[in-house]
């Protein structure tokens, strides 16, 4: 049985990612900005809770996996070389320059160590790092390495806090690729993903859903408390607490009625808002600025909004073509 809740806050976790990326000024925008960072971890939990099977086909079934990630992997980075080409050359930059720039042997080595796609388009990295955890995970499976990887979990999140939050509380700072990746980000929550589904039926014999209602809030509170302690960071200690909190919500509460449309564009439209927002908020952005408004309080304010909205429009119109394409033609 198909869990719409998660299809319904999958939507929800690509929307928190154009607030991440589309920013409110101010203090006010840096609270909505930190609330938001819980959605690409939620992000890595569906997909390691989705590797999961009793039938013991999981090695039958990785193969198709990484094969539709890598598709998607290559097709979002020829997309964002293509759609940077073409924006340059609109502003009379050099674009062949740049094309060129993309093959430097540190743009090569960061992308494939950090998972760096920053000189492409800076979200990106989240494919490439999901492609690596299906490796690892079907390396896991056979080896039948699911014990070391579990105890992997709470580690690879300790390295994380150390050259994030930790770093900042010491006065010292690492780039964020360095933290930000496969390794440190991608790997431990997507092995929990794994693991909450491994003991989904404990989990739902034991567990409170009214904890759960208290770990979020808890998280959101202590997120906040960071936040004014060591200022923006990529991944907070309340964010885990509340993003498992509300992940583990969403599988227990698989039975709650949703709105068919909401349930329907998460399960179509996620991946494709979350790939196309950055390229949307460029055109968006560029458009209004021909026209000089965009200090103009309305626009500020209204812009995460609006770039929700067109992505969505877009999203449906590239699902309505694609759909048209393998149908009718």
């Amino acid at each position: 049985m198909r869990n719409h809740v998660l299809d319904a806050a999958k939507i929800i976790a690509a929307y928190a990612v154009i607030f991440l990326h589309v920013h409110y000024p101010g203090i006010s925008g840096d609270m909505i900005n930190i609330l938001m960072r819980f959605a690409v971890p939620f992000f890595f939990l569906v997909s390691g809770y989705f590797c999961y099977s009793n039938k013991g086909n999981i090695n039958q079934k990785m193969p198709a996996k990484i094969r539709h990630i890598l598709k998607l992997t290559v097709f979002s980075l020829i997309f964002y070389i293509v759609w940077g080409f073409l924006y340059r050359m609109s502003k009379g930059e050099d674009a062949i320059q740049w094309v060129g720039d993309l093959v430097q042997k540190q743009y090569i080595r960061e992308f494939i160590l950090y998972n760096s796609t920053s000189p492409v388009k800076y979200h990106l990295w989240f494919l490439v790092a999901l492609l690596y955890c299906y490796l690892i995970f079907w390396t896991v499976e056979h080896f039948h390495l699911h014990a070391a990887a579990g105890i992997l979990i709470p580690v690879l999140l300790a390295g994380n806090f150390y050259l994030g939050e930790g770093a900042a509380l010491r006065g010292t700072a690492f780039r964020a690729m360095y933290y930000r990746n496969w390794i440190f980000t991608g790997l431990p929550f997507f092995m929990l993903g794994y693991w909450i589904h491994c003991r989904e039926n404990v989990i739902r014999k034991h567990m409170n859903r009214k904890v759960l209602y208290l770990g979020v809030i808890c998280g959101i509170f202590l997120t906040i408390m960071e936040y004014f302690r060591v200022g923006k960071q990529e991944l907070f200690i309340g964010t885990v607490i509340s993003v498992c909190c509300l992940f583990i919500w969403c599988v227990l509460s698989q039975d709650i009625m949703l709105p068919g449309w909401l349930t329907e564009t998460g399960r179509n439209d996620a991946f494709l808002i979350y790939l196309l927002h950055p390229a949307v908020w460029e055109a968006w952005k560029d458009t209004v600025g021909v026209m000089g408004v965009t200090g103009e309080f309305w626009f500020v304010w209204s812009a995460p909004v609006l770039v929700c909205i067109f992505t969505t429009i877009l999203a449906e119109c590239v699902r309505f073509a694609v759909h048209f394409w393998k149908n009718v033609i």
